[in-house]
């Protein structure tokens, strides 16, 4: 788990699954107060250099902040698929959609 902030309305488990990926589980909301503890968990995932499945089904809010950590670090990385978005939630992919993001994640 990651040390989360107190109060911060943002948890992040950080999992080794199978295949030796890491999966990034949050649960809650990523905006401007909880955008650093989202980029630094995404970051540690990644700097492991293993395929990174980013779990969002418990995404209830993400903001411009949550977007640009999302694309600012994933985007050099999803056409070589070491990083895939898993279950994001409908919060997560109507903000996607709305700034036309959603074929860089496959949505």
């Amino acid at each position: 788990m990651v040390d989360n902030q107190p109060g911060a309305q943002l948890v992040i488990d950080l999992i080794e699954v199978g295949g030796g990926a890491v999966r990034v589980v949050v649960d809650g909301e990523i905006d401007l107060s909880t955008g650093a503890l989202f980029r630094g968990a995404l970051r540690d995932a990644l700097d492991s250099g293993q395929p990174v499945e980013l779990d969002l089904n418990r995404v209830t809010f993400i903001d411009s902040t949550g977007v640009g950590h999302l694309v600012e670090l994933t985007a050099p990385l999803t056409a070589t698929s070491r990083v895939r978005l898993v279950n994001p939630s409908h919060q997560v992919v109507r903000v996607l959609v709305m700034q036309g993001l959603a074929p860089m994640f496959d949505l």
